[in-house]
């Protein structure tokens, strides 16, 4: 099913971008093509930002404490500590794509669409500039910047204009989080 999506051919459609920086206005983008070049093209985006040594430091050793905490022994923790750096800097790099928010379900009360915000899986770790209007509508702390776009998604998939009076009215009437 997920190959099938991938593969689905979108007219164009309109999306928005709402830069961390308040001073920038909203833009209005379009896109046409296929939904596996737009998620590449949204993961290019986040993966443009390379986080400083510090961040990427803090990252390493976060992945060495999950890794840790999910060994049940003494010898696999120590194993832990071998790991070859080259390893985890490629799991850091090959990592950095984004985190699909719903703010809408798609359901037969709203035709069945949905409403997405994507963002940067680890922009609070890139020291990424809190992005106060996605926030807002996300109804949580987002950190760099966000993108929304629309779907239907019933027995057919495809993406629908999201336009920046959408986003005004998302702004002024935050989707509520319970039920996502």
């Amino acid at each position: 099913m997920v190959d099938d999506i991938l593969k689905c051919i979108h007219n164009e459609f309109k999306y928005v971008l709402i830069s961390c920086d308040i001073n920038n206005e909203i833009k209005e983008l379009t896109f046409k093509g296929s939904e596996e070049k737009f998620q590449n093209t949204l993961g290019s985006y986040f993966r443009r930002i390379i986080f400083d040594e510090k961040g990427k430091d803090e990252l390493k050793e976060s992945i060495k404490e999950k890794l840790k905490t999910n060994d049940k022994n003494d010898e696999d923790k120590e194993k832990v500590n071998t790991i070859s750096p080259d390893i985890i800097n490629n799991a850091i790099e090959s990592s950095q794509t984004y985190q699909i928010i719903p703010l809408t379900i798609p359901n037969e009360k709203n035709d069945f669409l949905g409403i997405n915000c994507y963002i940067d899986d680890i922009g609070r770790i890139k020291k990424l500039p809190y992005n106060s209007r996605a926030s807002r509508i996300c109804s949580t702390e987002i950190y760099g910047d966000a993108f929304l776009s629309k779907t239907y998604d019933n027995e057919d998939f495809k993406r629908c204009d999201f336009t920046i009076s959408e986003y005004d009215e998302f702004l002024k009437n935050p989707p509520k989080s319970e039920n996502r």
